[in-house]
């Protein structure tokens, strides 16, 4: 399998590899799950689900997109999120975040 070029084995391990407890190895997880199912939930249903508060879901989104974890995809009148190639990567063979596929 090749990810922009490069096989699985030359791609860089990612800077930020989060807790799966954290809030944005949940958020990870959370966008894991509707992938998917094709829902790419917005900044408020993820703050909801997670029981925080948008602002706090705001800040860690935007430090996911800036580690290329996660892009942001407008549909609508909504900005919408989903994992980048590199975050399925992450939760593939990271032992810590458990997928059920």
């Amino acid at each position: 399998m090749f990810l922009r070029g490069k096989s699985l084995h030359e791609l860089p391990v990612p800077p930020l590899s989060p807790d799966p407890n954290s809030l944005q190895g949940k958020i990870l997880t959370l966008l894991d799950q509707d992938g998917p199912l094709g829902e790419f939930p917005t900044q408020a249903e993820l703050a909801v689900r997670l029981e925080k508060s948008q602002q706090l879901v705001s800040h860690h989104l935007r430090t996911l997109q800036k580690f290329g974890l996660v892009e942001k995809r407008k549909m609508g009148v909504k900005n919408r999120y989903k994992l980048t190639r590199e975050a399925i990567f992450l939760l593939e063979t990271n032992t810590d975040f458990t997928r059920e596929d």
